[in-house]
C-alpha cells in the first residue's frame, strides 16, 4: 500500500465516522449559496419597488380626479347655500315645532309623573299583600275557632216550575 491508498482509507473512515456521529441537520447552520441570498434581496426590492409605484400612481390618480372635483362642489355649494337657506330655515323651524317640542313636553311631563306612578305601584303592590294577609289570616282564625264548619254558600232558591206550551196554545189562551 502506497500513502495515498492510506489517506483514502484513513479520510473515508473518518467521513464514514463523522456520518455516523453527525448530530442532526436541524441543528446545522443553513449555509444557501449565495445566489439564494441575491434572489432574496432581489425580490425585495422587486416588492418595494412595485409597491412604491403603485402608490404614486394611486395618489396622482385621486388628485387628478378629486381635486377638481372638490373645486367644483366648493364653489357650486356657496351659491346653493344661499339659495336654499330660506328653505332650509322652514324646515328647521317646522322640525323644531312638530317634533323636538311634542317630544320635549311629553318628555317633561313623564318625569314629572313618574315619583306618582311609581308610588300607586308601589301602593298597589303593597295593599294586595295586606289584602291577602287579611285573608289568609281570617282563614286561619276561623279553621282554628270554628273547625269542621265551613261558610254556608248561597241558600237554593225556590222556583215554580214552568210550564211549556206552544204558541198555538198560547194564541188561543191569550197569554
Amino acid at each position: 500500500m502506497d500513502a495515498t491508498t492510506v489517506t483514502t482509507i484513513t479520510s473515508s473512515t473518518t467521513v464514514l465516522t463523522s456520518i455516523a456521529t453527525a448530530p442532526p441537520i436541524e441543528s446545522l447552520p443553513a449555509t444557501s449559496p449565495p445566489i439564494v441570498h441575491i434572489l432574496r434581496i432581489l425580490t425585495s426590492a422587486t416588492s418595494a419597488l412595485f409597491s412604491l409605484l403603485t402608490r404614486i400612481i394611486a395618489n396622482t390618480a385621486h388628485l387628478a380626479v378629486a381635486t377638481p372635483i372638490s373645486t367644483i362642489v366648493t364653489a357650486l355649494y356657496t351659491p346653493v347655500a344661499y339659495l336654499l337657506a330660506p328653505l332650509t330655515l322652514f324646515l328647521s323651524v317646522l322640525f323644531d315645532v312638530c317634533v323636538r317640542t311634542p317630544n320635549a313636553l311629553v318628555a317633561a311631563i313623564l318625569d314629572g309623573i313618574y315619583p306618582l306612578y311609581a308610588f300607586v305601584g308601589a301602593s298597589c303592590i303593597c295593599a294586595g299583600c295586606v289584602g291577602l294577609a287579611a285573608r289568609l289570616s281570617v282563614k286561619a282564625i276561623r279553621a282554628v275557632l270554628l273547625p269542621g264548619k265551613e261558610a254556608p254558600g248561597p241558600a237554593p232558591v225556590a222556583t215554580r216550575p214552568r210550564t211549556r206550551a206552544s204558541v198555538k196554545e198560547e194564541e188561543k189562551t191569550g197569554i
